[in-house]
């Protein structure tokens, strides 16, 4: 594990979702942050998020998964993206609790993964990626971005500034893959 933040989820599913083409209006993205530490770098091969199915049963057919860059505290540039990436379900946890593969390769530095389950409404309902209440780093941000939820975040924001239902701050999520030290300048 390279990193964690799965903890203290509050049960409050937030959707993060990409809809049939009759729903669009409602494609919906979540994201948070995390960082790479200095001197270090980090070969992602998969991401473990909480999860929740609701007005359904699910189960998505596969996830989109996003990285960007952070800059000051905001998603700055596309780094990777990983669309209809697989998963599957550690059965020690609650159907919900998704290990999605995505390779991707980072240096030091602020990160945001964004997460998206594919799935029709008409078929499995939605998938709401849980909240947590510790704050790590800076507040997860969602977006709506043709706002069929008609509440103006169509861009990403604060969660807590977009949907204010008693969710916490933060989204539960780990990283897994391998460590490596930056290689060190040659001396002459």
């Amino acid at each position: 594990m390279l990193y964690d933040q799965s903890d203290n989820d509050n049960g409050q599913g937030i959707v993060a979702q990409n809809f049939e083409t009759e729903n669009d209006l409602y494609d919906s993205e979540a994201a948070d942050d995390f960082k790479v530490p200095a001197g270090k770098i980090w070969k992602i091969t998969e991401i473990h998020v909480n999860g929740t199915y609701f007005d359904g049963a699910g189960s998505a057919d596969s996830f989109n998964v996003t990285f960007y860059s952070s800059r000051k505290g905001k998603i700055d540039k596309l780094i990777q993206s990983c669309p209809n990436a697989s998963y599957y379900y550690d059965t020690q946890f609650d159907f919900g609790s998704e290990y999605v593969k995505c390779k991707v390769k980072l240096t030091e530095g602020g990160y945001f993964v964004a997460v998206q389950a594919n799935m029709d409404f008409s078929v499995g309902g939605e998938w709401g990626w849980l909240t947590n209440n510790t704050i790590r780093h800076k507040p997860s941000l969602w977006r709506n971005p043709t706002d069929g939820f008609q509440i103006g975040c169509v861009d990403f924001e604060v969660t807590a500034t977009c949907i204010d239902s008693g969710e916490g701050g933060d989204y539960p999520f780990a990283l897994y893959g391998k460590a490596c030290n930056l290689p060190s300048p040659s001396r002459m």
